[in-house]
């Protein structure tokens, strides 16, 4: 019996822990290949649930790191068809819920965010926006379309990572600006937005 009784949500709500989501997760990507799904994903589940305990003791996991570990599991143990699949579905679902959000939630979206000086401010979706647009200006410049869609992501990534009671710090907001760039293949402009950020930390020094 696992010692992880509760996992953290996207919404940032509890939920019972249950191992078996794990297994099915990795069935279905092991399946997708024409394998043997069952047998395959009771072994890799067994050390997922393993280093899971392991990093997680007396701690409460979040399903977005779990996902993570499966995926380090599936590599460590040389199953890189099947750790890719898992990707791709990941990324599949991650699309649904995006577009989910999008069109269903687009409401609820962050309301404010903390300065580095503690001040708490409202949330300004423009800046980011701006801030993508000057980071690929300076490289590869980018249509208002591509970029809207860019600074959607950043937003929809903030909504899974911060729960509307806790209020992301400017340096948390950045950090998922070059993430969402860098999934996206756009290398260059998250390039520029890094050496942007690091001007910007010198000046302040």
């Amino acid at each position: 019996m696992s010692s992880i009784e509760y996992i953290i949500k996207r919404d940032g709500s509890k939920e019972s822990f249950a191992s078996e989501k794990i297994i099915n997760a990795i069935e279905k990507a092991t399946e997708s290949l024409g394998k043997d799904g069952q047998g395959i994903a009771e072994k890799v589940s067994s050390y997922v649930l393993c280093e899971i305990e392991k990093t997680f003791a007396n701690k409460i996991p979040h399903v977005e790191k779990i996902q993570d570990i499966i995926e380090e599991v599936l590599m460590q143990m040389h199953y890189g068809d099947i750790a890719k699949a898992y990707i791709i579905y990941r990324h599949e679902r991650e699309k649904e819920r995006q577009q989910n959000f999008f069109t269903t939630y687009r409401e609820n979206l962050l309301k404010s965010i903390k300065k580095r000086d503690g001040q708490i401010v409202v949330f300004d979706e423009k800046k980011i926006f701006n801030a993508i647009k000057s980071a690929a200006d300076a490289t590869t410049p980018i249509d208002t379309q591509l970029n809207t869609k860019l600074t959607n992501q950043v937003i929809w990534h903030l909504n899974e990572l911060f729960p509307p009671w806790e209020i992301p710090e400017v340096e948390d907001i950045q950090d998922v600006v070059e993430k969402v760039l860098m999934k996206n293949d756009l290398e260059k402009i998250a390039r520029a937005y890094i050496l942007y950020r690091n001007n910007r930390a010198c000046k302040r020094k």
